[in-house]
């Protein structure tokens, strides 16, 4: 899944990081800097005459100076100017063990996320942030929210999930993990959501329909607020009530069980509420009880409000 970004160059965008494979993987330290610290060297200038740097570029080309700020050995897998004029400022992805970046079957290499502004003394380092086990990752143009441009960073933790980061204002503003993100502008108000999909696991992570929660910015950071999206509620309505068929058709292997079934019914329930149906919820809320008295209510919610 690519992000849907508009381009729009800005003075300055901050630093963002790469996630692990699992979340809240600790950031591998070796001499670097974990998630949303300072870097030791920000604020400083490239050395005046620096020695040859051994940091290697996969079709970007960096100025020598710039890539003097990097750690010996790494490879510089994308950057971004998100500058304009003399004193740009270049977002840089950088795989640092010395090797490409991941590829089908092989590790994923550690990689940082480092932002290098061009002054007039020097390129300083700004900022940079580490993390290890980010399968493929991606770095994407930049966004509007609210009038401010933002940075996202997409990157595979596995065979069914997705990472995405944002970055505004100096601060991670949003760090998920689901089956894909997109940002988008919805609503056509100059500020992108963000849509995660994800599948609450009727029957199987396969077979479930996928959820997508709307996050929207609000008071100075996301939150969801999916019921303010009909079109998306009627979407994965529809998508439910198609599985709800499906499980039911006799010909369907491998059979739903009851509590599976229960799943479909529920989430059924929860986007009647989004869509304001009290008396469809009641209906959908009926089912479940009926197919799986023990059914827990509070798994779809739950991951939803994340």
């Amino acid at each position: 899944m690519a992000l849907r970004f508009r381009n729009r160059s800005a003075a300055s965008i901050l630093a963002l990081l790469l996630a692990g494979c699992s979340r809240g993987a600790p950031a591998q330290s070796a001499g670097l800097l974990a998630r949303g610290t300072e870097s030791p060297s920000a604020g400083t200038a490239a050395a005046t005459s620096p020695a040859p740097s051994t940091v290697r570029q996969a079709g970007a080309t960096l100025p020598e100076e710039a890539l003097g700020l990097f750690p010996a050995g790494a490879q510089v897998i994308d950057s971004r100017s998100v500058g304009s004029g003399p004193n740009g400022t270049l977002v840089v992805l950088l795989a640092l063990t010395g090797q490409p970046a991941a590829s089908a079957g092989s590790m994923p290499p550690m990689a940082e996320l480092a932002i290098v502004s061009k002054t007039p003394s020097g390129w300083r380092l700004a900022k940079a942030v580490i993390q290890s086990f980010a399968q493929a990752p991606k770095l994407d143009a930049t966004v509007q929210i609210d009038h401010v441009p933002a940075v996202g960073l997409e990157y595979h933790t596995g065979a069914n999930s997705q990472g995405l980061i944002v970055v505004r204002n100096n601060a991670v503003v949003f760090d998920a993990v689901a089956d894909s993100f997109e940002m988008r502008d919805l609503n056509d108000d100059g500020s992108a959501e963000v849509i995660k999909s994800w599948s609450p696991f009727c029957q199987s992570h396969v077979a479930s329909p996928r959820l997508n929660t709307v996050y929207v910015w609000e008071s100075g950071s996301y939150a969801p607020a999916t019921d303010r999206f009909p079109s998306v509620i009627a979407q994965d309505t529809t998508s439910f009530q198609g599985a709800v068929a499906r499980a039911n058709a006799a010909q369907t292997t491998p059979a739903w069980s009851a509590k599976d079934k229960a799943c479909l019914h529920d989430a059924l329930a929860y986007l009647a509420e989004l869509a304001g149906n009290r008396t469809e919820a009641d209906a959908q809320y009926a089912q479940v009880k009926r197919l799986a008295p023990d059914y827990d209510l509070q798994t779809i919610r739950t991951e939803a409000s994340r």
